[in-house]
């Protein structure tokens, strides 16, 4: 007997520019929306969609923690995955905003760590959906507000985004603006995921944060597509809990 999932869903269009993972989450996204998987349904196990989509388990496995992060989905150890009967996210997008946004540029100091280009690593890869031999950028930095440190952050940027970015003032400057006025990357959308991470687990970050004892750290991903759907950069950055406050607009369905 068919499968509703079997009748639903296809393969990912291997010559589209929007990764893979996109399409999954766009194909499982309309079946919720026009009402063809119902609340409580559970999907087929992993092995199978993949065959289904015709990618390998880390691509699905992406598009399912979106769709998980966002309330679509419940994935239960043991059991499987379920569509969510939950209240469904259906809208997170620049509302998600922190207080070291709303700052002033000229009232931030960067300290640059590093600025190196260098072929991505596998979990970069899985992260932004990039091919094996992709060179990208890495910058490691923290700023500092009145000599106090609020976050240290990662980025990762493909260099067909960015060439020549060596010769901008990355260091004082939003990398953002840069993207967009100096390299005509147009930023369709952000999509930022915000947890609570162990300031145990991160002591070298924890350090230099200048974190108090009692004093907690957030960890946020961001991610900026352009208007093609690719993603463009990848921040993961470390926040302390007592410099930064958060606002969400969040739209319930």
């Amino acid at each position: 007997m068919q499968r509703i999932e079997e009748k639903l869903f296809k393969p990912v269009n291997k010559r589209s520019n929007i990764p893979y993972y996109i399409q999954i989450k766009n194909q499982i996204l309309k079946a919720i929306e026009d009402k063809q998987i119902k609340d409580g349904h559970q999907l087929l196990n992993e092995n199978l969609l993949t065959k289904i989509f015709d990618v390998n388990r880390l691509t699905l496995r992406n598009a399912l923690r979106e769709l998980d992060l966002n309330g679509f989905i419940e994935r239960k150890k043991g059991y499987g995955t379920f569509i969510s009967s939950k209240k469904k996210i259906s809208y997170i997008s620049q509302e998600i905003s922190f207080y070291s946004d709303q700052l002033k540029e000229e009232n931030l100091e960067t300290i640059l760590i590093s600025n190196k280009i260098q072929t991505s690593s596998k979990d970069i890869q899985n992260k932004m959906n990039l091919s094996s031999n992709k060179k990208i950028l890495i910058i490691e930095r923290y700023r500092v507000l009145n000599n106090d440190p609020i976050f240290y952050s990662f980025v990762y940027i493909p260099v067909k985004f960015c060439k020549g970015i060596e010769d901008k003032d990355i260091e004082q400057s939003s990398l953002v603006r840069i993207l967009e006025e100096k390299f005509g990357n147009k930023i369709k959308r952000i999509e930022r995921y915000l947890e609570y991470v162990d300031p145990k687990e991160f002591k070298h970050i924890s350090e230099i944060l200048k974190l108090e004892s009692e004093e907690g750290l957030f960890y946020l991903q961001s991610y900026l597509f352009n208007d093609e759907d690719l993603i463009i950069a990848y921040f993961r950055e470390y926040l302390r809990t007592s410099n930064n406050k958060f606002s969400f607009y969040i739209e319930l369905k």
